[in-house]
This record gives structure tokens, C-alpha cells and sequence, in this order.
């Protein structure tokens, strides 16, 4: 009986969570945001710009999906001019416009990078080289290194070009020792030179997609923490979803983070002052199945 009654306090307050979520995201939905305008004209131009690399596009296709586009495009035009994703979603537009006259898409074909044998085992050095770090120099990193960094990690992919990964970053001293006892995943650090909180802008996720936030945003640490090793810096993801409802509410607070920034992990970031010994992967073979 005592486990029936705990199963049903688990989907009750799992319930109650998708409430909450689906009912901020309607709010900030009708508050008319522009951030969230422009998520939404990312979106649909990422859908338009599919439709135009199809290679069974027909015109005619996709209309509702222009006309809301198109929409968000008018209504935001005078606030991100000369933004580099408004000024995509323009250029997406107008192909698309000029394919409902010709029928044949304007699309820009790449081709693939051939690396050579070098360069192969170059990038197979470098991303194999990525190793947790915990103990590092009482050395600044640069305002341009990390600007550096993050216009790496921005660039990850992401669902539906959403964009919604937020980094903050602090290499104050005070502000990390007021921010480490919320974070259970630091543990066994010497010296926390910066420390980066990753979140997700959860407002752009309807309820079905609301766990895909924490697919981009880890994506978008991926690259960050490879990024990180170009510059000679090194970090550790440390875990965050340990975090009572208080910690949580003390580290937004700490760092101003919005109401609906979620933080899905802090990074410890600093230069080592040695790179300790990377821990063995399993075999190989215990990663994948090829299925013929």
C-alpha cells in the first residue's frame, strides 16, 4: 500500500510539473516576446529552409508555415536588423518566395572537406586530448578567450535552430565560493579559477519538446569544453540535477539568470596546473552495432 501511495505522489508531482512548464510557456507565448518571436521565426525558416534542400521540392508546399514566418519577419524587423540569424531568415524568406514563381529552389551547394590523413590524426588528437580537470592556476582568462570559446559552443546543432543554450560566466572569487555549496557535482577541486553556468531557454520548448532543452544545451558544452582546449583551458562538467528547488533559486539569483533560463550544468574552467590522466573507455565494441 505504502508503494502505491509513493507511485501516485511521483505522477501527481510529475503531472503537476508539465502543468507548470505548459502554462509559463503559454504565458511568455502571449506576452508577444520578441525573443520568443524570433525563436519561433528561426523555426519556421529552419522548416522553410528544409523544404527548399528537398529534392522533390514542389512550390505550393509549406504556405502556412511561410505565412507565419512571414509574420514574425514584419512584426521584428525594426528590433534585429542586423542580427546574423534575422538576416538568414531573410535570405530564407526570399528564396522561398522566388521558388513559388520559378519552382526551381536558389540554394547554395557545399562541398564536403576532404581531410587528409594528417589532418585526421591532428583532430583525432585534439578531441581525444579533452580530459576532466580539477586543479588549476590562480590565472585569468581573458574576456576575448572565453567570446572566443562560446562562439564555438553556440555553434553546436540544435532542434529546430532554437539557439537557446545561455552561458554565465564568473571568474570572481567571491561570487564561485557563494555559488559552489548549491553545486553538488564540485567536489575534489584545488582552485576554481572561472565557472560557467550553461542554461536553456525553456520558453522556447512546447511541453513535448521541453526535454530537448537539455539536449541542446549539452551539445552547445560540448563544444564549449573543446573549444576551452584550444586556449590551453581545461574544465569539468559538474552535475547540477541534484539541486533542491533552494539551490537552484540561490544560483539565479546569485548570477541574475531569468525566470525561465534553466540551468542544466556548471562548468569548471581554468588553466591546469596539470592534466591529470584521461580514465580508459570500455572497449569499443560495447558502443555501437552495425545493422545490416
Amino acid at each position: 500500500m505504502v508503494n502505491f501511495f509513493a507511485k501516485i505522489k511521483i505522477v501527481l508531482k510529475s503531472s503537476l510539473k508539465d502543468f507548470v512548464f505548459n502554462w509559463k510557456q503559454m504565458t511568455y507565448y502571449k506576452t508577444g516576446c520578441r525573443e520568443h518571436d524570433f525563436a519561433v521565426l528561426r523555426t519556421r525558416c529552419h522548416m522553410l529552409d528544409k523544404a527548399l534542400n528537398n529534392p522533390f521540392f514542389e512550390k505550393g508546399h509549406s504556405m502556412s508555415v511561410y505565412n507565419e514566418a512571414k509574420e514574425k519577419i514584419e512584426k521584428l524587423k525594426e528590433f534585429f536588423p542586423d542580427d546574423p540569424a534575422f538576416i538568414w531568415s531573410q535570405g530564407v524568406l526570399e528564396k522561398f518566395e522566388k521558388s513559388q514563381i520559378t519552382g526551381i529552389p536558389e540554394i547554395v551547394r557545399r562541398k564536403a572537406i576532404d581531410y587528409s590523413v594528417e589532418e585526421r590524426e591532428i583532430i583525432k588528437k585534439f578531441i581525444t586530448s579533452r580530459t576532466s580537470c580539477r586543479n588549476f592556476l590562480q590565472k585569468s582568462i581573458s574576456d576575448q578567450i572565453i567570446k572566443n570559446i562560446i562562439y564555438f559552443a553556440v555553434d553546436a546543432p540544435n532542434g529546430c535552430c532554437r539557439q537557446t543554450s545561455r552561458f554565465y560566466v564568473t571568474q570572481s572569487s567571491e561570487i564561485i565560493n557563494c555559488l559552489v555549496p548549491n553545486i553538488a557535482g564540485i567536489t575534489n577541486f584545488t582552485n576554481i579559477q572561472g565557472l560557467v553556468a550553461v542554461c536553456a531557454e525553456s520558453s522556447f520548448y512546447a511541453l513535448k519538446d521541453k526535454n530537448l532543452q537539455y539536449v541542446d544545451a549539452s551539445l552547445s558544452a560540448e563544444n564549449f569544453i573543446l573549444a576551452a582546449g584550444m586556449y590551453g583551458i581545461y574544465g569539468t562538467m559538474c552535475n547540477f540535477f541534484h539541486a533542491s528547488p533552494k539551490q537552484v533559486a540561490s544560483c539565479k539569483k546569485i548570477l541574475s539568470i531569468k525566470e525561465t533560463e534553466n540551468i542544466v550544468m556548471f562548468i569548471a574552467i581554468g588553466y591546469p596546473v596539470y592534466v591529470p590522466e584521461k580514465p580508459s573507455r570500455q572497449s569499443l565494441h560495447k558502443f555501437y552495432k552495425i545493422i545490416r
